[in-house]
């Protein structure tokens, strides 16, 4: 008797995209993005919280699950650098 067998897949609910989108990675600017990119357009005016409230009850598709989480990994900006100049009275001496 032969055995059927299918593969697992993994249905992402709006419980999982919830916990995704609340783990703390999702800035404002990430979920605008995520939003635009299933063409969706919001109002910049919108809490973190309401967007995030709004966009987990959307269906999503694997990609759609993978391009989530490309977004969450993606990093916002190159780390901040700045400079001060420093005036002083001391003398720069050579070795």
């Amino acid at each position: 008797m032969a055995k059927h067998s299918h593969i697992a897949k993994y249905y992402a609910d709006d419980k999982d995209i919830l916990d995704l989108m609340s783990a703390g990675k999702m800035t404002k600017s990430k979920l605008h993005e995520f939003a635009r990119s299933r063409g969706i357009f919001v109002s910049p005016d919108d809490s973190e919280r309401d967007l995030i409230l709004y966009l987990h009850t959307l269906a999503c598709s694997r990609e759609q699950l993978a391009d989530l989480l490309g977004v969450i990994d993606s990093p916002d900006r190159a780390e901040k650098l700045t400079s001060r100049i420093v005036e002083t009275d001391a003398a720069a001496s050579r070795l």
